[in-house]
């Protein structure tokens, strides 16, 4: 069958979901990584992060092909991210940030001024003032952009 995926569940609580097209793998608390024909995709996940799962799955001494690199990163993830499964407080609503947007053309950039608005599940909306945006980020990318 074509749409055919297998999702199991590995030792550790990791959703190994294969499918024709993609492979993936879900942390919990709306983290994710998938690769496909398309390339690496991540949720949830901080830059570094991202880039130290690519590497592990680039390396070919991992594994013949991606199925195989895919299931052993999902065993292994504690020793590639120790911290995988923590979970963050979310602020509170009303609370004063100032994030780091860095260097973009485009509005917003470098550091702003935000309040959180609202906090749902794994995910957290901020006002940026002197712009009327709201954006909404994953509870961790929250915590890697705010500034002291």
């Amino acid at each position: 069958m074509l749409g055919a995926r297998k999702t199991t569940t590995l030792a550790n609580g990791v959703k190994y979901t294969e499918s024709h097209e993609w492979i993936a793998l879900d942390f919990g608390n709306g983290r994710g990584f998938s690769t496909s024909y398309g390339g690496e995709k991540g949720r949830g996940l901080a830059d570094g992060i991202f880039a130290k799962l690519c590497a592990f799955i680039a390396d070919s001494k991992n594994g013949a092909d991606y199925s195989v690199r895919m299931q052993k990163m999902g065993k292994e993830i504690g020793t590639i991210w120790p911290e995988w499964n923590a979970v963050a407080a979310p602020p509170a609503v009303g609370t004063k940030c100032r994030l780091d947007f860095g260097k973009r053309r485009s509005e917003p950039s470098g550091v702003r001024a935000c309040e959180v608005v609202k906090v749902r599940g794994y995910n957290v909306t901020v006002r940026i003032e002197g712009i009327s945006w709201t954006l909404r980020m994953s509870n961790d990318m929250f915590r890697n952009m705010s500034v002291a």
